[in-house]
């Protein structure tokens, strides 16, 4: 079956026409593990092409524990949760320094 190269669904069911582009002001870095890459909705994928300011990482769990992440300082880390914060209520302590 012929996939599309670049969100590497089936050509059937491609995205790539109905991606939004998105002008974000934050910059955005989404870490994603080694065996997420080839998930079939694999979100982060859609996410770094939706966002102009984002970067993808993939790697596995240690490699994350040691490797120099490119975080900015005041850089916060999102978790999606129903009971999360919003970024706004995060004060320095919170963030990277």
């Amino acid at each position: 079956m012929p996939r599309c190269y670049v969100c590497r669904r089936p050509q059937s069911m491609c995205l790539c026409s109905l991606m939004p582009s998105v002008a974000n002001r934050t910059d955005v870095l989404l870490l994603q593990h080694t065996r997420e890459r080839h998930h079939a909705f694999n979100t982060a994928r859609i996410v770094r092409r939706a966002l102009q300011r984002c970067r993808l990482i993939v790697d596995h769990n240690a490699g994350f524990a040691v490797r120099d992440l490119p975080l900015r300082e005041g850089a916060a880390l999102l978790y999606p949760s129903s009971d999360a914060p919003l970024i706004s209520e995060l004060g320095d302590g919170h963030r990277v320094r």
